[in-house]
């Protein structure tokens, strides 16, 4: 079943011809979808609108696996982490767009993500790593800049220089780790023509130098 929060179940079994019936609940709460796709614009939002919400999935085989996936963290619960109960949902999610309660999802999402925030957000993502202006991103989303920058923080509850420049440094430790790309090759990759400057703002994100948070980390 795919049930919208406080909807109750319990009616669907009256007529059950087993006395005994095993269940698993899980909540779609609004706040927690919105804050695992916080920093992306699911891939498939779309306009969708339907009244459905409590039915029965035909391609049970679908969900089967999902469900006993969470037995483990049912029977270890210190396992349970927060970002791995994200990832979880966000599992979810993704299955049951291949079931009847694709139409549902993608009403629920659309709801979410409203087509400004998807403008905005896929402007910045789409640019995060280019030499792009704050000005040229409001223009790129059809606003002003101060209506760019308000609605932003409103959406993203950051402004779009603090996010965009977290992003960057993110990428830039990942590159410092994980490849042999010079500071300089990485600087220009994530967006930066001055090194020197890209090497400034490392050092104020993590305390320490690009060089030498690679040789701490190879």
């Amino acid at each position: 079943m795919l049930l919208k929060c406080g909807t109750y179940f319990a009616e669907l079994f009256e007529n059950s011809i087993s006395e005994i019936c095993e269940v698993c609940v899980i909540h779609l709460f609004p706040d927690i979808l919105e804050r695992i796709f916080k920093e992306e614009i699911p891939f498939f939002v779309k306009q969708r609108k339907s009244n459905n919400y409590s039915f029965s999935l035909s391609q049970k085989n679908v969900i089967d696996h999902f469900i006993q996936s969470l037995n483990f963290y049912f029977d270890n619960p210190e396992m349970a982490k927060e970002e791995i109960l994200y990832l979880k949902i966000k599992e979810l999610v993704l299955l049951l767009l291949h079931t009847e309660a694709a139409e549902t999802i993608l009403e629920l999402y659309s709801f979410l993500f409203t087509p400004q925030k998807a403008s905005i957000a896929g402007v910045v993502e789409s640019h995060l790593y280019s030499n792009l202006s704050l000005e040229q991103m409001a223009f790129l989303s059809g606003q002003s800049l101060s209506t760019f920058k308000r609605e932003f923080k409103k959406y993203f509850e950051d402004t779009p220089a603090s996010y965009i420049r977290n992003k960057r440094m993110k990428k830039a430790a990942d590159l410092l780790r994980h490849t042999s790309l010079t500071v300089s090759e990485i600087s220009f990759q994530i967006g930066y023509e001055d090194s020197s400057y890209f090497s400034r703002l490392f050092q104020r994100k993590f305390n320490i130098l690009p060089s030498d948070y690679r040789k701490s980390n190879q």
